[in-house]
């Protein structure tokens, strides 16, 4: 089985990073990126998922309405949501978010530790959909769901289930703001990784500092949440997520994120605490979903390597090489890892079986620039009632 933090990083990715990385609730650029902002292929028709609308900055051909973004960026506007466009190499780059946003901007949490929290659920099932055509959401404006990472499912599924199970991966959605299990008013949704607990799983929970981005403030979170006649749903935009692996920070961005789930109906919320049937799960029917671009999983791998992986053998080199999209895997015939030395490292062997596969199937346009660069992903999931105690101890 895959350690305790590699499975938290990849359920962290999945579900936590799934979320979006804004300015604070009542920040106007954080409402505008509550509306999802996907970017329709540029060889489909000018269609959009419900409710999306299509990025100011994209250009339209007037003789047949087709939706076709400019290759390279020419302003700000020319580029998808969570993207600027550097005009002097008319690259769109990832725009600060979180508390990488300057002074007066920063979410206060960033500055602050809290000791109060809203209401919490905790999950307790968690996949990856398989090639099941209903999950979860539609990227590139072809009307039907994409999850081109499906194979993962066999993969991981099952040792991110037990680990949820035996209460070593404990994961956390706090309703922060919620009124009302119904219908609420816009809240934001954090999503934390807890900290350990034995078999069976049970509250209060405590925080794992390693899901803390600055201060108190979760480096996973849904600014924009909101329940409308029962039915939990975010359309955020990206995330920067940085995971802390025996000690070594792994940094990825989750782009287009989205968000669906039914509040169970026997829910309320008493003392900050959404209570429900105990046969059943506050948040049901989860689906959770997001692209995450090649070049950044490229680089997160290659950083944590070179920072926590010497027994790899690899002398400096990048255990993955790319050209464009085409990708390979550095043979490290010299290895000595083993578990005792560094699990994470031993099981960079899986990680790099799987990612010279990954460059030729990606499906989705994150950054509005034209061109595809990310590979969609759906997953599923149903949560119990939780309360939060506060944050554990730094190890």
């Amino acid at each position: 089985m895959l350690n305790r933090k590699l499975i938290g990083l990849l359920a962290l990715l999945l579900s936590a990073g799934l979320s979006l990385s804004a300015c604070g609730d009542d920040d106007e650029a954080s409402s505008n990126n509550a509306q999802n902002n996907n970017t329709p292929d540029p060889n489909d028709q000018d269609t959009t998922d419900e409710g999306d609308t299509t990025d100011e900055g994209d250009t339209t051909d007037e003789e047949d309405d087709t939706v076709d973004p400019p290759t390279g960026c020419t302003a700000e506007e020319g580029c998808g949501d969570g993207y600027v466009c550097n005009t002097g190499t008319s690259v769109c780059e990832p725009a600060p978010t979180g508390c990488d946003l300057p002074a007066g901007e920063r979410p206060e949490r960033c500055d602050e530790v809290t000791t109060e929290f809203g209401p919490a659920s905790i999950v307790t099932e968690f996949q990856i959909a398989g090639d099941d055509p209903a999950c979860c959401f539609d990227y590139n404006g072809d009307g039907v769901p994409d999850n081109a990472l499906s194979l993962l499912a066999g993969m991981v599924n099952e040792s991110l289930q037990e680990s949820i199970d035996s209460g070593s991966l404990v994961l956390l959605f706090e309703h922060d703001g919620l009124d009302n299990v119904v219908d609420s008013s816009p809240y934001t949704l954090n999503v934390w990784l807890g900290e350990s607990v034995e078999a069976p799983v049970s509250g209060p929970f405590a925080i794992d500092p390693a899901s803390i981005d600055e201060g108190s403030f979760p480096q996973a979170y849904l600014p924009n949440a909101q329940i409308t006649a029962g039915v939990l749903n975010a359309h955020p935009g990206t995330v920067d997520l940085s995971i802390d692996l025996l000690g070594a920070q792994l940094a990825l961005r989750i782009s287009q994120a989205r968000i669906e789930a039914t509040v169970d109906s026997t829910s309320t919320l008493e003392d900050g605490v959404i209570i429900n049937n105990p046969e059943s799960a506050a948040l049901t029917g989860g689906k959770l979903g997001g692209a995450i671009r090649v070049d950044d999983l490229v680089t997160g791998v290659n950083t944590f390597v070179s920072v926590s992986c010497e027994c790899l053998g690899l002398g400096g080199a990048d255990l993955i090489t790319a050209n464009g999209l085409a990708l390979a895997c550095t043979e490290t015939p010299a290895s000595t890892c083993t578990d005792a030395d560094n699990s994470a490292c031993t099981s960079m062997g899986t990680v790099c079986g799987v990612l010279p596969l990954l460059g030729g199937m990606v499906d989705v346009d994150t950054d509005g620039d034209g061109e595809l660069d990310g590979l969609s992903i759906g997953t599923t999931f149903n949560t119990g009632a939780a309360k939060i105690s506060g944050f554990a101890a730094a190890e």
